[in-house]
C-alpha cells in the first residue's frame, strides 16, 4: 500500500504541462564471471554511498550482467555476493552525472559467501561504456582545487570546444556557436533565459557538486542546442551533519593598471566580495536528509564618465540552495530543490566616451532582477526492470529598472554635432518578466540486452515587457525621434517526446539510436497563435566498441541532429499587438518644432505565421576513440564535423512582401521563402581533439587538451559580434546580420569566434605539508579580422573584403594559479580549513583582444575612421584574490 501510495504522489504532483530534464544521476553496470570466464546469473550486487539513502542492488542475469541506474552521482561501496562464491567488495567507485561507470569483468573466486571477503580498492573504469558524446563531467573535488571564476559555469571553459568569449556575447562559446546560443540546467530543470539564451543565476562554485558539460553526440532523451549544454546538481545533505563556510574578497588594490585603448578613460575603485555557508544532514536517517546554502555579495565599481567624472556602480546578491531528499520507501524517492540569487543595485549606462554628458540622470538608474528556481523530482521504482522519473519546476527571471529621480524619466537628446548627451533614461520604469513553467516523464525499461527509455513533455515560457521608451538624437542636417512600446505578455508552447534504445549486442558492442521530436508554439500577446514550428525531428545515433581488455579502449561514431527553440526575443519584435518600435525625422529640433516631419519608418511590425518556416538546427557527425593508460589516467582523440542546416532570422522583403506584412522586415529561413532574396545561412564548425587526463584522490590531477578547429560561415549566431566594435548585440533571431542582401556581399568566410589553435593544461597537487596548488594554463591563436565599411542603403555595415581576411588578432595565453594552505596541520578548526590565495592572469601581456574594423564611415569612403586597426580592447592585468573555505 506504501508503494503505491507514494506512486500515486509522484503522478499527483505533476501537472498538465511538463518538459523533459536534464540527467541529475548516474549509473553503474558490470559482468560477473567465474575462474572459467563463464557468467554468473543471480548474483546480487549491492551500493552503498554517503550520497545514497539506503542502499540499492541489482541482480545479474543469464549474461552475468547487472545495471543499476540512477544513482545519485558521487563515491561509493559494491558488495557482490552469491551462495557458491566468495564474497567481493569494490571500494572507492566513483559515478558521474550523466555517465555510466563501468566495473567490467569480474571474477568471482570458488568458496561459500561466509569464507573471507575479498576486498578491492578501485575507482571503476575511466571510460564510459555506453556512451559516444562529447561530453565531461567534473566533481567539486576537481574543480574546486584550481583557480577559475566564482560563478560555477565558468567550469565549462576549463574543457576543450569550451573557449572564454571576450566580445560580450553571452558566454562560452562552444563548437564555433556564441554564448547565447547554450541552454543551462539545474538540478534538473532549465534555467536558461527564455528570452535571449543566458545565464541569469549567479550561484558559487561551493554550491555545486558536480557540472556536466556537453557539445555533441548525446542520445535523444537530452535537450540540446545550438551550442552546448551545461548541466548541474547542487550538494544533499546525508546521514552525518556536515557543513562548509567559505569567503573571497579582491579589489583594485589587488590587481595591475589595466592597459586601456585609445580614448578610454582610466578605471576607478573596484571591489568584490562574498561571504557564505553551507549546511547538511539529516531529519530522519536514511529517510529525510536537508541541505541549506547562503552567500551574500557585493560588487562595487567606479567607473569614469565624460563630463561627469566617477560614477559609482554596486550589486547586491542574496544567492542561496536548498534541498530536501525524501526516501520515501526502497522503491521511491523524491527531491525538493531550490535556488535563487535576488539582486538589487544602481546601473550606470555605457556611453561612448566620444559624448560629453551633461548631467548624471542620463546614465544612473536603480535595478533589480530577482531569480528563482523551485524544482521536484521523483524516481520510482515500479519493479526490478522499470523505472519512472518525473520532474516538475518553474523558474523566475524579473528584472526592474527605474530612474534615480523624476528628471531620470526625461526624455534622453544625444547631440552628434557637438558630441553631448543629456536629459534622463527617457522611461518611468522598465519591467521585464520571464517565467518557465517545466516537468516531465520518463520511463526506462531494463532488458536483458536493452535499455529503453520513452518520454513525454510540455513546457510553456512567457516574457511580460512593460516598456515606453523615447530618445532624440541630433545628426548633421536632421533630428532623429526613436520609440518604443513594448506591453504585453508572449508565451512558448513546446512539446517533447522521444524514444531511445540502448542495445548492447555484446560486452564489447553497444548501439544508441533513437528519435526525438520538439514541436513549438509562439502565442503572440493576444492569446493567438502566432507561428507553429512542427517540423523538428531530431534522429541520433552512437556506436560504441570496445576492443582489446574491456573497459580500457574504446571507438565510437555517432550521428544526430540537434534542434534549439526560438527564444522569445523573436516574438516581443513581432507578435506583440500594439507594439510600436519606429522613428521620425525632422528636419529641425522637434523639441520645439515638429514641423516638415518624414515618417514614421518602422523598424518591425505585427508579423504571423510565416509560411513554411523550419526550426534551427544543426548536423554533428564525430568519431573518437579513448584509451585507459593506466588506473587513472587515460588519452582521447576525436574528429568533429558540425554544420548548421537551418536558421532564424530576420530581413528587408520586397514591396510585395512588405504590402502583403505590414512591415519592412520579415522574420524566415534566410535563403527561401520570405527571405530567399537573401543567402543561405551557413556556419560549418570542424575539429580535431586531443585529449589526456588523470585524476585520483591523492598525487598530482591534471586534464589536458588540445583543439584544431576551423569556423566558417556567413553567421555569428544568437549574438552579433563582427559588427559591434568591442562588444556584441545579442538579439536571437533578429540580429542585423541578415537583414539586406546587398551587406552579404564578402559575407562568408571566418567567423568572429575562429580560433585555429587551442591547447589548455589545467591540474592540481596536494604536498603532504598541507598546501595544495593548482593551476590553469591556456594558449589560444588570435580570432580574425575584417574591413568594414558602410552600405548605401540604410547606411548598414558591410564587408569591403572577403570575411575574416584582414588579418588576425595575436595570439594570447593565460595562467592563473591557486595556493591553498590547509590549516589543520597548525590548528583542528573542522575537518579542514584552507586559506586560499588566486594568482589570476600572471605575468598578464595585456594583448589586444580585438581592433577597431571600420575603415570607412561613409558608402562612398571618403570618411576615413582615423582608429582603423586599432586595438580596442586588451587582456586583463594581473590580479588576486584572497579566499577561505572551511568545512566541518
Amino acid at each position: 500500500m506504501k508503494r503505491k501510495a507514494s506512486l500515486l504522489l509522484s503522478f499527483l504532483l505533476l501537472p498538465a504541462q511538463f518538459l523533459p530534464a536534464q540527467s541529475t544521476t548516474g549509473n553503474l553496470e558490470g559482468w560477473i564471471l567465474d575462474s572459467q570466464n563463464q557468467p554468473v546469473p543471480a548474483v546480487n550486487v549491492y551500493v552503498t554511498s554517503e550520497n545514497l539513502q539506503g542502499s540499492r542492488g541489482a541482480a545479474t542475469d543469464i549474461k552475468g550482467y547487472f545495471r543499476v541506474s540512477a544513482l545519485p552521482v558521487g563515491i561509493y561501496t559494491v558488495r557482490i555476493s552469491h551462495i557458491s562464491f566468495k564474497k567481493v567488495i569494490l571500494n572507492d567507485i566513483h559515478l558521474y552525472l550523466g555517465h555510466t561507470t563501468s566495473l567490467g569483468e569480474i571474477h568471482l573466486k570458488q568458496g561459500s559467501m561466509e569464507t573471507e571477503e575479498v576486498i578491492v580498492s578501485s575507482g571503476g573504469a575511466i571510460i564510459d561504456p555506453r556512451s559516444a558524446s562529447n561530453s565531461k563531467s567534473l566533481s567539486a573535488k576537481q574543480f574546486s582545487t584550481v583557480p577559475i571564476e566564482r560563478n560555477y559555469f565558468h567550469i565549462a571553459e576549463l574543457l576543450p570546444n569550451a573557449n572564454i568569449s571576450y566580445k560580450g556575447d553571452g558566454g562560452t562559446n562552444f563548437a564555433g556557436s556564441t554564448g547565447s546560443e547554450n541552454r543551462y540546467f539545474i538540478d534538473g530543470s532549465e534555467i536558461t533565459d527564455p528570452e535571449i539564451g543566458t545565464l541569469d543565476f549567479v550561484l558559487p562554485y561551493n554550491f555545486i557538486r558536480q557540472v556536466e558539460i556537453r557539445t555533441g553526440g548525446y542520445q535523444a532523451e537530452y535537450q540540446s542546442s545550438l551550442g552546448g549544454v551545461i548541466n548541474t546538481i547542487t550538494y544533499s545533505g546525508g546521514n552525518e551533519f556536515h557543513g562548509s563556510i567559505f569567503g573571497f574578497f579582491t579589489n583594485n588594490n589587488f590587481s595591475g593598471a589595466p592597459r586601456l585603448s585609445s580614448g578610454q578613460f582610466p578605471q576607478g575603485s573596484y571591489a568584490d566580495y562574498d561571504i557564505g555557508f553551507g549546511i547538511g544532514g539529516p531529519l530522519v536517517r536514511d529517510k529525510l536528509w536537508y541541505y541549506f546554502a547562503y552567500d551574500p555579495s557585493k560588487k562595487s565599481r567606479d567607473d569614469y564618465v565624460n563630463g561627469l567624472g566617477m560614477q559609482n556602480s554596486y550589486s547586491v546578491y542574496h544567492k542561496f540552495a536548498g534541498k530536501l531528499t525524501w526516501n520515501a520507501n526502497e522503491n521511491n524517492l523524491f527531491i525538493l530543490s531550490v535556488v535563487g540569487n535576488p539582486t538589487k543595485g544602481h546601473a550606470i549606462s555605457n556611453v561612448s566616451p566620444a559624448l560629453t554628458v551633461l548631467n548624471p540622470e542620463y546614465v544612473n538608474s536603480n535595478v533589480k532582477f530577482d531569480v528563482y528556481n523551485l524544482t521536484l523530482r521523483g524516481i520510482n521504482n515500479l519493479s526490478n526492470n522499470l523505472m519512472l522519473e518525473s520532474t516538475f519546476s518553474t523558474a523566475i527571471m524579473n528584472y526592474k529598472l527605474e530612474p534615480v529621480s523624476s528628471k531620470g524619466s526625461n526624455v534622453p537628446f544625444v547631440d552628434y554635432v557637438p558630441e553631448t548627451a543629456s536629459g534622463g533614461l527617457g522611461l518611468s520604469h522598465y519591467n521585464d518578466d520571464e517565467k518557465l513553467l517545466t516537468a516531465s516523464l520518463k520511463g526506462t525499461l531494463t532488458l536483458t540486452s536493452h535499455s529503453i527509455k520513452i518520454g513525454v513533455a510540455f513546457s510553456q515560457n512567457s516574457t511580460t515587457t512593460d516598456l515606453n521608451w523615447k530618445a532624440i538624437e541630433h545628426w548633421p542636417g536632421y533630428y532623429d525621434i526613436v520609440n518604443q512600446i513594448t506591453i504585453g505578455t508572449v508565451k512558448q508552447n513546446n512539446f517533447t517526446s522521444f524514444i531511445q534504445d540502448s542495445w548492447q549486442i555484446s560486452s564489447r558492442f553497444c548501439i544508441n539510436a533513437g528519435i526525438r521530436w520538439d514541436p513549438q508554439w509562439l502565442i503572440a500577446s493576444d492569446g493567438s497563435i502566432a507561428q507553429k514550428i512542427t517540423n523538428q525531428v531530431q534522429p541520433r545515433l552512437g556506436i560504441i566498441f570496445q576492443p582489446g581488455d574491456l573497459g580500457k579502449q574504446k571507438i565510437t561514431a555517432s550521428y544526430g541532429r540537434f534542434y534549439q527553440p526560438v527564444l522569445t526575443s523573436l516574438s516581443l519584435l513581432y507578435h506583440l499587438k500594439g507594439a510600436v518600435w519606429d522613428g521620425t525625422i525632422y528636419p529641425n529640433d522637434p523639441r520645439y518644432d515638429t514641423s516638415g516631419a518624414i515618417g514614421p519608418y518602422h523598424f518591425a511590425s505585427y508579423v504571423t505565421n510565416v509560411p513554411d518556416l523550419k526550426g534551427q538546427y544543426y548536423d554533428e557527425f564525430s568519431l573518437g576513440y579513448e584509451r585507459q593508460i593506466s588506473k587513472k589516467a587515460k588519452f582521447g582523440i576525436r574528429g568533429i564535423y558540425r554544420r548548421l542546416g537551418q536558421g532564424i532570422e530576420d530581413g528587408i522583403v520586397s514591396e510585395a512582401d512588405q504590402q502583403k506584412y505590414g512591415s519592412l522586415q520579415v522574420y524566415g529561413n534566410p535563403g527561401s521563402g520570405v527571405l530567399s532574396n537573401l543567402p543561405e545561412m551557413k556556419r560549418v564548425y570542424t575539429a580535431i581533439e586531443l585529449t589526456l587526463e588523470q585524476y585520483s584522490s591523492t598525487g598530482f590531477n591534471f586534464f589536458m587538451s588540445y583543439v584544431l578547429s576551423r569556423n566558417l560561415g556567413n553567421y555569428d549566431g544568437f549574438s552579433e559580434t563582427y559588427d559591434v566594435t568591442g562588444g556584441a548585440a545579442i538579439f536571437p533571431n533578429n540580429t542585423n546580420q541578415f537583414g539586406l542582401a546587398s551587406r552579404m556581399v564578402n559575407s562568408e568566410g571566418l567567423l568572429p569566434n575562429d580560433r585555429t589553435h587551442v591547447f589548455k593544461f589545467f591540474g592540481s597537487y596536494k604536498f603532504n605539508f598541507g598546501l595544495t596548488t593548482g593551476f590553469v594554463f591556456q594558449w589560444m591563436s588570435g580570432t580574425p579580422l575584417n574591413e568594414l565599411g558602410v552600405d548605401a542603403t540604410y547606411g548598414a555595415s558591410t564587408f569591403l573584403q572577403p570575411r575574416g581576411t584582414a588579418g588576425r588578432t595575436p595570439s594570447i595565453w593565460d595562467l592563473n594559479f591557486r595556493f591553498a594552505y590547509d590549516l589543520s596541520n597548525i590548528i583542528q578548526i573542522g575537518s579542514s580549513s584552507k586559506l586560499i590565495l588566486d594568482a589570476l592572469h600572471v605575468i598578464s601581456q595585456k594583448s589586444a583582444l580585438d581592433y577597431d574594423q571600420y575603415h570607412y564611415y561613409d558608402y562612398a569612403q571618403q570618411y576615413v575612421n582615423p582608429n582603423y586597426m586599432t586595438p580596442v580592447q586588451f587582456q586583463p592585468p594581473m590580479s588576486f584574490r584572497l579566499g577561505m573555505e572551511m568545512n566541518f
